[in-house]
């Protein structure tokens, strides 16, 4: 697989390498291991062995420090990231998020503190801003580089919580209209058959399509609404049966 990693890396480059910044969690609620840090820097690892300059960066489960620490990594990169793309970890599935929401709501039965034992009833993130927000990425795309099997086993989804991965995903990407910026969820630690390599893999071979997209066109944010779903759908060719899938995944996610 790598080989063609290496190629596609250099065919998509070949005047630059591009840089990308992969960022992952630390381990909440007790436990000792967060999936998402693991992954993020298996995927940088392969990134970089693929000719990209490959950055991780260590996130707190924190809301008032999770977006601070992404900032700093940012800040930190010889030059400005072609992608950034966030990781977390819920369920036993990649699932790729299409929007956030402008809220923290981790106050009620069943809900947990973050790592400063923080707890927040429905508190707007960044005021002023729309409800939801969609990632600006071309997940249409990127869900197309996947093999069929991966596509069966890779969530769409329209709803990322109220807990920090939804809060970071919220604020970075309002506080950074510019830059390309998606988020993943990748399985959790727990999960029975755990496989990061396929998680890894996927998430690989998604980067390196985005890169391509940026080569030939400027990706803009993804639906937010149902109505911009719509529009979204309506723009789409009849031949890009592989955009269209996804797109129906989509359309049963977002209301």
């Amino acid at each position: 697989m790598m080989n063609t990693l290496v190629l596609f890396a250099l065919a998509v480059t070949a005047h630059a390498a591009p840089t990308v910044l992969i960022s992952g969690f630390d381990p909440f609620r007790g436990r000792t291991v967060n999936n998402s840090w693991t992954i993020a820097r298996e995927v940088r690892a392969r990134l970089a062995a693929a000719g990209i300059d490959a950055h991780e960066c260590h996130v707190p489960t924190s809301y008032a420090r999770s977006a601070p620490a992404l900032e700093a990594c940012l800040r930190s990169l010889p030059a400005t990231p072609d992608l950034v793309l966030s990781l977390g970890e819920v369920g036993c599935a990649v699932k790729v998020e299409t929007r956030m929401f402008n809220l923290d709501h981790n106050d009620g039965p069943g809900l947990f503190a973050d790592n400063d034992n923080a707890r927040r009833n429905r508190q707007v993130i960044v005021p002023g801003a729309p409800r939801t927000l969609g990632m600006r990425f071309s997940l249409p795309d990127l869900y197309c580089s996947l093999s069929k099997m991966e596509q069966r086993s890779t969530q769409v989804s329209a709803f990322a919580g109220h807990f920090v991965c939804n809060h970071l995903g919220m604020q970075f990407s309002w506080n950074h209209p510019e830059l390309v910026y998606g988020f993943i969820h990748v399985p959790e630690h727990s999960c029975r058959n755990l496989d990061n390599a396929a998680s890894a893999t996927a998430i690989v071979k998604m980067a390196l399509a985005q890169l391509a997209v940026n080569q030939s066109r400027e990706p803009v944010r993804l639906a937010a609404d149902r109505p911009e779903f719509v529009a979204d759908w309506a723009r789409m060719p009849e031949e890009r049966n592989c955009a269209k899938d996804f797109l129906s995944r989509w359309g049963r996610a977002i209301r």
